[in-house]
């Protein structure tokens, strides 16, 4: 499949083409950042390279075309999962930069660790972080490099839908994936062992997708979607609730939060038809109700869209990730802006480009 990262969606079925895209001389006004009392990491992309930004000054994580997906921070270390592009010459087996081939790396303290060979990637990775064992999904499982098998995966060779592992989660010493097993169920795997979480229903049903997890106690809680936004809590499916005006419901959930009982999670807006051009809208879901986030058009007149790509709650704040996306016409080209939200406030981070992660410590 091919990499894509004008519009950067944590969708893990999602293929992306690497293309340079053009860049913005509206980077989005927003807010200007009040002074932090915590550190805000967000991991995303300027249009072009993979980006770390802290407290919103960014760090270039690659000079080469690639994105980061996740950031993760575990004691004094510093995790990002992503991707840049390579390509190999097939006469020298030498890898430059180029076009073709995409390398599955996460940086630990800014630190380049390729996982896997370099490849036309179609996948978002994750990374999680268990003592001093570091573990990667991009369809397969990783610990340390090295790649781990697991039941109910398949081989391609041999499986119609050989499964695959989509995310991870560490908690203490407990590591859970989260993927698909052969006979397409949404499953999750708790130190090896695997449980159902979505079942498929077969021929003429809808096969979950898993996108996401998060781990709090005994709960393990795996959202995606299900024709609509969806997370699964043992063996439950919890629907996000549709806007009641105009009908805009969310199509699938990016990341899960849970804090104590409250589950928070951002996602892709589908907006009802009266709404379906020009709306700047900007949500994340509360135990499945919609919380509306501010939004500053940058240019009125433009066709404005938003997306909401990771949450994390601290203490009481809430902290929100994403990007807006504008255009002259709805045929013209789109061009990102990623952007956060600090309960509820618009933050710019004043480039072209996509804010798909954010932890705070």
């Amino acid at each position: 499949m091919a990499f894509i990262l004008q519009k950067c969606v944590l969708v893990a079925a999602a293929g992306f083409i690497f293309t340079s895209c053009t860049k913005s001389s509206n980077h989005g006004g927003g807010t200007t950042p009040p002074i932090p009392d915590s550190t805000v990491y967000i991991a995303g992309n300027n249009g072009v390279s993979p980006i770390l930004w802290k407290n919103g000054v960014p760090d270039t994580l690659s000079p080469t075309i690639g994105d980061a997906n996740q950031v993760l921070v575990s004691g004094s270390d510093i995790y990002v999962a992503g991707s840049y592009q390579h390509t190999i010459n097939t006469h020298t087996n030498v890898v430059q930069n180029g076009p073709d081939i995409g390398q599955y790396v996460y940086w630990k303290n800014g630190t380049a660790n390729n996982v896997d060979t370099p490849q036309q990637n179609g996948i978002v990775p994750s990374v999680s972080v268990s003592g001093t064992d570091i573990y990667f999904t991009n369809l397969y499982a990783w610990k340390n490099g090295a790649m781990i098998s697991l039941p109910g995966i398949g081989s391609p060779a041999k499986n119609f839908f050989p499964g695959s592992v989509i995310t991870s989660f560490a908690d203490g010493s407990d590591v859970y994936f989260a993927g698909y097993d052969t006979l397409q169920n949404g499953v999750y795997w708790k130190n090896g062992a695997m449980t159902i979480a979505a079942p498929y229903g077969g021929r003429g049903t809808t096969m979950p997708l898993v996108y996401c997890m998060y781990v709090s106690g005994s709960n393990v809680y795996v959202g995606g979607m299900a024709v609509k936004g969806v997370y699964w809590l043992n063996g439950t499916a919890y629907f996000m609730q549709p806007r009641p005006n105009d009908g805009s419901f969310l199509s699938s959930i990016n990341s899960l939060f849970v804090d104590g009982t409250d589950v928070y999670n951002p996602g892709v807006l589908t907006l009802g038809a009266p709404l379906m051009v020009g709306y700047p809208s900007a949500s994340y879901w509360k135990n499945g109700i919609e919380v509306d986030l501010q939004t500053n058009n940058p240019s009125p007149g433009l066709n404005v869209r938003y997306e909401t790509t990771s949450v994390f709650v601290s203490g009481s704040d809430v902290y929100v990730s994403g990007f807006f996306a504008t255009s002259t016409t709805p045929s013209a080209p789109t061009i990102d802006s990623a952007v956060y939200w600090k309960n509820g406030v618009e933050y710019s981070l004043h480039t072209p480009g996509t804010a798909n992660s954010i932890f705070v410590k």
